[in-house]
């Protein structure tokens, strides 16, 4: 056959500037569901789901609604308390997700993830320069 099937890459490759403003939008829009707490990792000293799930209900977070919980750093107890939780998903500032925090009906944030959010995200924050 002269003329076979050619592979092609259909793929569509967004912009630094683009994902970065869908990361803003998406945390403005969870702005209201958003619990900011003081250390999410004073409050883990040893690796427990049931413990995580105690401070999960102390937040305000129902026994049915999933959360997105966002820490400053990667800890280790705090990855290994929320993995067995299926409706909790965990993650470090560098690795922020824009698919979680919109399916997420909580988000449970430290505040010094906060403050380093928004200092990037923010209006006159480095993922604008």
């Amino acid at each position: 056959m002269s003329f076979g099937p050619k592979p092609r890459d259909w793929s569509i490759k967004m912009n630094k500037k683009e994902r970065r403003l869908a990361m803003a939008t998406a945390l403005q829009s969870a702005a209201s569901a958003m619990i900011v707490v003081d250390d999410i990792s004073g409050n883990i000293s040893a690796p427990g789901t049931n413990a995580f799930n105690k401070s999960l209900m102390a937040w305000g977070v129902g026994a049915s609604e999933k959360a997105y919980v966002i820490t400053k750093d990667a800890n280790e107890n705090v990855a290994k308390s929320a993995r067995n939780i299926e409706r909790v998903v965990q993650t470090d500032v560098s690795h922020l997700n824009v698919y979680d925090i919109l399916n997420a009906d909580k988000v449970i944030v430290e505040a010094s993830a906060l403050a380093h959010i928004s200092s990037f995200f923010g209006e006159n924050g480095a993922a604008w320069e």
